[in-house]
């Protein structure tokens, strides 16, 4: 049977519920039949045609550690994160540890377990497909909170920039009536000036647009950053 790769999906347990990221711990959990983006997954294939099972919601892989717990940790793809998956003509899916040989199962308690290398009713894991893809991921909440902050950071910057312009003319320059102010060569590099300018451009709204911008850029690149190690 065919494995959906990098596709978003619900792994089903027997239980009827799905396979879930705990946000408080990381742990894996089939508790509850929700479908939100704490359970969608995808499927991805490794270079050595292992598989990985990823939270679409922070993109965390599924790792099997010592004890056989099951826990969205991190981003690696290495021996803990890897599994074979095997199939039946009933249409379930069985995920097997690369790390320890043991089959993931959802046991009583509704957590994700790798116990034993049996291949029955608690291993076995229904691939279901969502109605939708489009879900708030973590990364994109934190896109939107930068760019947020950034709008209101740019304009506050603004008004203390503003406040600041009289004590940078009183250490570096002199107010000239019609010119404006007139700075002291090689001791102030225009700071009165350049103050003058910051406040008024950062308290207007395209300071408050630079500013979500700015926000929106950091919150891209720090998730890269973030993937990256």
């Amino acid at each position: 049977m065919d494995i959906p790769l990098n596709t978003p999906i619900y792994l089903k347990a027997h239980t009827g519920n799905n396979l879930q990221y705990n946000s408080e711990s990381g742990r894996a959990h089939c508790k509850n039949q929700n479908t939100k983006a704490w359970e969608q997954m995808v499927l991805i294939q490794t270079a050595d045609k292992k598989i990985i099972i990823q939270s679409r919601w922070n993109e965390r892989n599924l790792q099997v550690n010592e004890s056989g717990q099951c826990v969205f940790a991190n981003q690696n793809q290495e021996l803990w994160e890897k599994f074979e998956v095997e199939s039946d003509k009933d249409g379930n899916f069985y995920f097997i540890s690369c790390h320890t040989g043991n089959v993931m199962q959802c046991d009583e308690n509704g957590n994700a377990q790798c116990l034993n290398e049996n291949r029955l009713a608690w291993e076995a894991w229904k691939i279901i497909y969502p109605e939708t893809t489009e879900i708030w991921t973590s990364a994109k909440i934190k896109v939107i909170s930068y760019s947020a902050i950034g709008a209101a950071l740019f304009p506050a910057t603004g008004l203390a920039a503003g406040a600041m312009v009289p004590a940078a003319m009183s250490n570096f320059g002199t107010v000239v009536p019609g010119v404006g102010t007139f700075h002291a060569p090689l001791s102030s590099f225009g700071c009165a000036a350049t103050l003058q300018a910051s406040s008024a451009r950062l308290k207007s709204i395209s300071g408050a647009a630079a500013g979500a911008a700015a926000g929106a850029t950091y919150g891209f690149f720090s998730k890269i950053f973030h993937r990256q190690n």
